[in-house]
């Protein structure tokens, strides 16, 4: 009665991740990380390790308790969707506020820092980028801190 589905060879074989395993995969990996070490963890196909969309980036970030992280700046734009808590981000220069169910957007090339509000709990964002489509088509960048 129910025909089985399968997947073209090569096709992304993960559907979700859920987000209780990923919150639970940043605890395990903050424990880990330094003091100043950005907590972050990328989506990935778990037969290839590369990126899970061929063209878009996906990863979660945990900003402990009090903890302001300035990502290295990228010829990549990004967004960030705020999944727990409260802080605020700074895209080249200009202040943006946030809390659960906001989401940031960054144009290419910005310098970017992100600063969680609580000194008491961690927040958690979604970032989504275009890195693998530059990569691909050869103009992705990475700068030096100035």
């Amino acid at each position: 009665p129910f025909e089985r589905l399968t997947r073209p060879a090569g096709d992304y074989p993960m559907m979700r991740f859920p987000w209780v395993e990923v919150r639970a995969a940043l605890g395990d990996l903050a424990s880990h990380a330094g003091a100043g070490e950005p907590v972050h963890l990328a989506y990935v196909n778990p037969e290839t390790g590369l990126e899970c969309m061929p063209i878009l980036g996906f990863s979660a970030i945990m900003l402990r308790p009090g903890e302001t992280i300035s990502p290295t700046r990228r010829s990549a734009s990004a967004g960030w969707l705020v999944v727990e808590g409260a802080g605020e981000s700074e895209v080249d220069g200009v202040a943006i506020a946030w809390e659960q169910g906001d989401v940031i957007a960054s144009p290419t090339h910005a310098r970017i820092r992100h600063r969680n509000g609580s000194a008491r709990k961690p927040a958690y964002l979604i970032q989504i980028d275009d890195a693998p489509l530059q990569r691909k088509i050869g103009i992705y960048e990475e700068f030096a801190v100035a």
